[in-house]
Protein backbone atom coordinates (compact mmCIF):
# COMPACT_ATOMS: atom_id res chain seq x y z
CA UNK A 1 0.00 0.00 0.00
CA UNK A 2 1.19 3.27 -0.82
CA UNK A 3 2.68 6.09 2.26
CA UNK A 4 -0.18 8.40 3.20
CA UNK A 5 -0.25 11.20 0.39
CA UNK A 6 1.63 13.82 2.96
CA UNK A 7 4.78 11.29 3.60
CA UNK A 8 7.41 12.26 0.95
CA UNK A 9 8.71 9.56 -1.12
CA UNK A 10 11.87 8.64 -1.09
CA UNK A 11 14.16 9.49 -4.17
CA UNK A 12 15.48 7.10 -6.42
CA UNK A 13 19.23 8.26 -5.19
CA UNK A 14 17.65 7.48 -1.67
CA UNK A 15 16.88 4.11 -2.41
CA UNK A 16 20.56 3.56 -4.06
CA UNK A 17 21.55 4.81 -0.25
CA UNK A 18 19.13 2.71 1.12
CA UNK A 19 20.13 -0.32 -0.74
CA UNK A 20 23.92 0.35 0.32
CA UNK A 21 23.18 0.94 3.75
CA UNK A 22 21.63 -2.32 3.90
CA UNK A 23 24.55 -4.37 2.66
CA UNK A 24 26.43 -2.00 5.67
CA UNK A 25 28.96 -0.91 3.17
CA UNK A 26 30.59 2.55 3.21
CA UNK A 27 30.64 4.01 -1.06
CA UNK A 28 33.79 2.73 -1.46
CA UNK A 29 32.72 -0.68 -0.89
CA UNK A 30 30.10 -0.43 -2.45
CA UNK A 31 31.21 0.82 -5.44
CA UNK A 32 33.56 -2.11 -5.58
CA UNK A 33 31.06 -4.56 -5.41
CA UNK A 34 28.94 -2.60 -8.12
CA UNK A 35 32.10 -2.77 -10.02
CA UNK A 36 32.95 -6.94 -9.24
CA UNK A 37 29.36 -7.95 -10.15
CA UNK A 38 29.28 -5.84 -13.71
CA UNK A 39 32.38 -7.50 -14.62
CA UNK A 40 31.03 -10.70 -13.65
CA UNK A 41 27.44 -9.78 -15.38
CA UNK A 42 29.87 -8.83 -18.41
CA UNK A 43 29.30 -5.50 -18.37
CA UNK A 44 31.45 -3.49 -19.88
CA UNK A 45 32.71 0.04 -19.45
CA UNK A 46 29.93 -0.02 -16.14
CA UNK A 47 32.02 0.98 -13.58
CA UNK A 48 31.10 2.88 -10.37
CA UNK A 49 33.53 4.64 -7.95
CA UNK A 50 32.90 7.24 -4.98
CA UNK A 51 32.21 10.53 -6.77
CA UNK A 52 29.67 8.52 -9.44
CA UNK A 53 28.10 6.97 -6.70
CA UNK A 54 27.90 10.17 -4.02
CA UNK A 55 26.24 12.22 -7.45
CA UNK A 56 23.94 9.24 -7.84
CA UNK A 57 22.86 8.88 -4.61
CA UNK A 58 22.03 12.62 -4.29
CA UNK A 59 19.99 12.24 -7.47
CA UNK A 60 23.17 14.77 -9.05
CA UNK A 61 23.32 12.31 -11.91
CA UNK A 62 20.85 10.26 -13.69
CA UNK A 63 20.71 6.31 -13.03
CA UNK A 64 21.38 4.31 -16.54
CA UNK A 65 19.30 1.37 -17.08
CA UNK A 66 22.55 -1.16 -16.63
CA UNK A 67 24.01 0.54 -13.48
CA UNK A 68 20.24 -0.28 -12.26
CA UNK A 69 20.39 -3.41 -12.70
CA UNK A 70 23.64 -4.29 -11.14
CA UNK A 71 22.13 -1.94 -8.03
CA UNK A 72 19.25 -3.81 -7.85
CA UNK A 73 20.95 -6.91 -7.96
CA UNK A 74 23.19 -5.89 -5.11
CA UNK A 75 19.92 -5.50 -2.85
CA UNK A 76 19.88 -7.96 -0.16
CA UNK A 77 16.04 -7.52 0.37
CA UNK A 78 15.68 -8.20 -3.62
CA UNK A 79 13.01 -5.51 -4.17
CA UNK A 80 13.53 -5.52 -7.69
CA UNK A 81 14.00 -2.95 -10.22
CA UNK A 82 10.80 -1.79 -10.53
CA UNK A 83 11.05 -0.70 -6.72
CA UNK A 84 14.52 0.75 -7.60
CA UNK A 85 13.59 2.78 -10.56
CA UNK A 86 9.72 3.73 -9.10
CA UNK A 87 9.32 3.21 -5.65
CA UNK A 88 7.26 1.27 -3.24
CA UNK A 89 4.33 1.93 -5.26
CA UNK A 90 5.48 -0.80 -8.16
CA UNK A 91 4.96 -3.28 -5.35
CA UNK A 92 1.05 -2.01 -4.77
CA UNK A 93 0.17 -1.37 -8.17
CA UNK A 94 1.73 -4.83 -9.56
CA UNK A 95 -0.79 -7.08 -11.02
CA UNK A 96 -3.50 -3.86 -11.48
CA UNK A 97 -3.86 -3.06 -15.22
CA UNK A 98 -3.41 0.98 -15.45
CA UNK A 99 -6.59 2.96 -15.43
CA UNK A 100 -7.50 4.58 -19.26
CA UNK A 101 -6.98 8.60 -19.28
CA UNK A 102 -10.78 9.82 -18.74
CA UNK A 103 -12.23 11.99 -21.47
CA UNK A 104 -15.03 14.40 -21.43
CA UNK A 105 -17.89 13.23 -23.74
CA UNK A 106 -19.44 15.85 -25.40
CA UNK A 107 -23.30 16.30 -25.50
Amino acid sequence: MPPPEDTPLPTRGERIKAIREARDEDQERFAAAFNALAHQMGLRGVKYDTTKLSRTETNGRPLKLDEAVVIAELDPRRRGLEWLAVGEWAHAMRGKEPSAPRTKRRA
